[in-house]
């Protein structure tokens, strides 16, 4: 059976509406890998485990994935990173650029200004594009297809927690408890 479960927080000016499937047990053929950083915050949070389909590894715009950096390196490593197309650029529109970063990440440019202001961050590789695909490609370890949280194991209940921008004035946040929804697959 696999449950979904919204996004734990949504706030009014959320990038989008992802929800997480929650699998209780790890399908076939699929890895797990725990989350041991921020960087998909608030979809996933240290200690989660995503559950990674290394048979999924297709470029889609907005997916999360693991994938490997430091290849050829003596200190290789693996992190849950968003995969997106970037805006095509006036002189070469027909040319798809693609970006790797973390789902955590300014969106505006005011964010960005913001996030520098207060002594943060937040860079993506890229542009991959042309040849440099290969390469991109090549880094994808898995589509991130959800969580991992056995039947019986300890569940944290659903807590308001809040995601925004440094910039934005807390009086302002609006926080919206998220519901659970569970949908049964039928073989």
């Amino acid at each position: 059976m696999i449950h979904i479960a919204p996004c734990r927080t949504r706030p009014p000016f959320a990038v989008d509406n992802r929800a997480v499937a929650v699998f209780e047990t790890l399908p076939a053929g699929c890895t797990a890998f725990t989350v041991a950083d921020h960087d998909c915050a608030p979809l996933l949070r240290p200690g989660d485990v995503a559950v990674v389909d290394p048979a999924d590894r297709a470029l889609g715009d907005g997916e999360l994935y693991l994938y490997r950096f430091g290849r050829g390196t003596s200190r290789p490593s693996q992190r849950i990173q968003q995969i997106s197309l970037g805006t095509p650029l006036s002189s070469d529109p027909d040319r798809e650029r693609w970006f790797v970063g973390p789902y955590a990440r300014p969106r505006s440019r005011e964010e960005v200004l913001a996030s520098a202001a207060a002594g943060t961050l937040v860079v993506c590789d890229g542009p991959f594009a042309g040849a440099g695909l290969d390469y991109l490609r090549d880094g994808i370890v898995g589509r991130v297809v959800g969580i991992l949280a056995p039947l019986g194991a300890p569940q944290e209940p659903v807590s308001l927690r809040l995601v925004a921008p440094a910039a934005i004035d807390p009086a302002t946040w609006l926080v919206l408890p998220c519901a659970p929804l569970t949908v049964v697959t039928v073989p």
